[in-house]
């Protein structure tokens, strides 16, 4: 059984609107954390990250045993704090 099909039988009449929201919040995969870094800002400025990135697969050497040159290099990205909220 796949968890799909096992969260479409919560009997969600007995749960109240904010169960049924945390229910979901917690049954959503978070693959995220594998790939991204979390990062704290203190304040609301925009604030400037790096990331390193270069050719990261090995290829089959050559017969000789000539290994080719690779290549790094580095992106750069912005993100900037913001406040939000509302209410139901």
């Amino acid at each position: 059984m796949t968890r799909q099909s096992e969260s479409l039988q919560w009997p969600w009449h007995m749960l109240g609107p904010l169960s049924f929201v945390r229910v979901g919040f917690f049954s959503v995969e978070r693959v995220w954390r594998s790939i991204c870094a979390v990062r704290n800002v203190s304040d609301f400025k925009t604030v400037t990250s790096y990331r390193l990135v270069g050719k990261d697969q090995y290829e089959i050497v050559a017969p000789g045993g000539e290994l080719k040159q690779g290549t790094l290099g580095e992106e750069t990205y912005t993100n900037k704090a913001d406040t939000r909220g509302g209410a139901a």
